[in-house]
């Protein structure tokens, strides 16, 4: 008898979720809404800033952004997209649009942003190879309605660190100042020899915390916190080699033979 009585109520409710089967991302957009808006918490106030992408990590491979380009995160908005997010470089400005923030996490309700041709339109070869990569972790959160999270990071010599992350722990790792050609010029550290063939070795007058040797494509093929590296398994051709210490980061180009 009880089912006889539900029965009716049943069918409606399935016939209404078929119905909201084709807006399932709608609904899902709008969940994330209101439990952002039952926990409200203050957004991290550093977040809304320029930022500049340093490189992405996608199933622990890395990819090295080939320039400085930028986000910016801008507080104000409207009802419909609280937070505005502008990537202004370096060809042509998009945009996306952000849900509610609060201290540790973030929604990506629209994007118009992070199209490989849009960006690099005319540019190398090498941003479309990187944005074509990149632009997943933000194309996937507004798919999924999942919000990614965030860390900000103080560091030296005014410098902050942004990292974004989602549910599966790939992330972009952003800088909130631009590396210019004059900070690149100013290298704290000797690689030698070079072209190498077994081992490379480095020197430096400040503590070196960590070593990446990155391929031309920007994945990463060796990391040590040694000044001295076996490079006899790598295959020949250029690489890039990162290192940082506690004055900050420096790329040295290498020849492996």
């Amino acid at each position: 008898m009880a089912i006889a009585i539900l029965l009716p109520f049943l069918l409606n409710f399935i016939a209404l979720l078929r119905y909201n089967c084709m807006k399932k991302r709608t609904l899902l957009a709008l969940l994330v809404l209101f439990v952002f808006s039952g926990n409200a918490q203050d957004p991290d106030p550093r977040i809304f800033s320029s930022w500049f992408i340093i490189e992405y990590i996608e199933d622990e491979v890395t990819y090295v952004a080939p320039d400085n380009y930028e986000i910016e995160i801008v507080e104000e908005g409207d009802q419909t997209c609280p937070h505005l997010f502008y990537l202004p470089n370096p060809f042509n400005s998009s945009w996306g649009c952000l849900g509610p923030i609060n201290e540790t996490q973030f929604v990506v309700l629209a994007l118009g942003i992070l199209t490989e041709g849009e960006i690099c339109q005319g540019g190398p070869q090498e941003c479309e190879d990187f944005f074509a990569v990149y632009q997943d972790l933000y194309s996937d959160a507004q798919n999924s309605g999942i919000p990614l999270s965030y860390t900000i990071e103080d560091q030296q010599n005014g410098l902050r660190r942004l990292t974004v992350t989602n549910e599966d722990g790939d992330r972009a790792i952003y800088r909130n100042q631009y590396l210019s050609v004059d900070e690149l010029a100013k290298p704290q550290a000797i690689v030698y020899p070079n072209p190498v063939t077994e081992e490379l070795f480095i020197r430096s007058a400040t503590q070196i915390e960590n070593v990446r040797i990155y391929s031309v494509q920007g994945k990463l093929v060796l990391e040590s916190s040694s000044t001295t590296l076996d490079v006899t398994s790598m295959q020949n051709g250029l690489y890039f080699i990162e290192i940082a210490s506690d004055e900050g980061k420096e790329i040295h180009k290498i020849i492996k033979q």
